[in-house]
């Protein structure tokens, strides 16, 4: 039996060492432009799948043999900042007081599932934004109709009333649907950010807040193309993995992806010679299809602060179709800001989850 323990605890040492190695490449893998080198931007959509293991490997070395602990241990220490990121432990619930910004991001899915507006119930994401009554509001694949039968920019408008100041732009000439902003603070500038893209877009807009100008960069960078139909069939595999399959798996989804996260990185360098122009207080959010160890993450955070990384709770999933569960909006800020109580609201009006965070403009 002794024999038996040792070859299993050295198999699970053999585990232990190649999961480790897996995660701290996967932790450092933003680091890496796609464009110029692609394979490491997978395994940065892999990290969950890599810290599970080593969670794992601290319980089963507590109760087997501690003093193998130290793998593990080492290895989340490394991979620290890059783990605090992804899920966040965050308790406070500290509110303030003063100069306090309730701000909202909602990738909306052409506002909403059903299409049809009801004079009576209205429409649910309108009526999840009217009961957060944040003070500026961020909307990703925002669109509205001509047919009074459906949502028309008039009822969105009546609806938000409480929201004076508005601008809403489209992604491209050829395509109804885009950004919005609505704000309860004058909106003094407004500027499209433009980047080659058929559906995609980001846009800067100055904002009065307390009397003193701010930066909103809104951001619905480039999907990964993946259709309903491949979405599906990643959701059979995850459920069911079939060998045979792994070619059109590959040819399809991994292709996808890869298109996905070169095109990104290109849109991340562009907007960040925006960014780094900006000198006044600056928020940046939106729908950026990409997770918190990713180079488009990484790139257009830079030195600013991530709201949920910051104060939020968990891995925070915001995107939720087909099993494809991952934290790819974000909001960031400068130091001008404290963030406080950044949290996923678990409506299911979009294949997105909003996100809201408190601001406190310092003096």
């Amino acid at each position: 039996m002794k024999i038996i323990g040792k070859i299993l605890d050295g198999m699970m040492l053999l585990a232990n060492i190649i999961a480790s190695l897996f995660l701290i490449v996967s932790s450092y893998s933003d680091h890496i432009a796609p464009d110029k080198f692609i394979y490491p931007s997978f395994l940065g959509i892999m990290f969950p799948f890599f810290l599970i293991p080593i969670v794992f490997f601290l319980i089963y070395w507590a109760f087997r043999r501690k003093m193998y602990l130290i793998l593990p241990l080492i290895t989340i220490a490394v991979c620290w900042e890059p783990v605090k990121r992804y899920v966040p432990i965050n308790v406070s619930k500290n509110q303030p007081t003063e100069k306090v910004l309730k701000f909202i991001t909602y990738n909306t899915c052409s506002m909403g599932r059903s299409k049809e507006f009801d004079p009576d119930k209205g429409n649910n994401v309108i009526n999840f934004l009217k009961s957060e009554d944040p003070d500026i509001i961020c909307l990703q694949e925002y669109t509205y109709h001509k047919n009074p039968k459906y949502l028309t920019e008039k009822q969105i408008r009546k609806e938000l009333k409480d929201y004076p100041y508005y601008n809403y732009t489209r992604a491209t000439t050829k395509h109804n649907g885009g950004l919005a902003v609505f704000s309860k603070f004058p909106i003094t500038k407004v500027k499209q950010i433009n980047y080659e893209s058929l559906y995609n877009t980001s846009c800067l807009y100055e904002i009065d807040v307390y009397g003193k100008k701010i930066t909103v960069i809104n951001n619905h960078l480039e999907s990964n193309k993946l259709s309903k139909e491949d979405r599906e069939f990643y959701n059979e595999m995850i459920k069911h993995f079939q060998s045979e399959k792994l070619g059109t798996f590959k040819n399809t989804l991994i292709s996808k992806l890869a298109t996905g996260y070169r095109i990104r990185a290109s849109q991340a360098r562009q907007l960040k010679q925006v960014i780094d122009k900006v000198e006044t207080p600056l928020i940046i959010c939106g729908d950026f299809n990409d997770t918190p160890i990713s180079y488009c993450y990484q790139h257009i955070r830079g030195d600013l602060n991530d709201a949920f990384a910051n104060t939020g709770f968990g891995p925070g999933i915001s995107y939720h179709e087909n099993l494809f569960l991952f934290r790819i909006d974000h909001i960031f800020h400068s130091d001008h800001f404290n963030s406080y109580n950044a949290n996923i609201h678990k409506v299911t009006y979009s294949d997105h989850y909003p996100m809201s965070v408190s601001l406190e403009l310092k003096n």
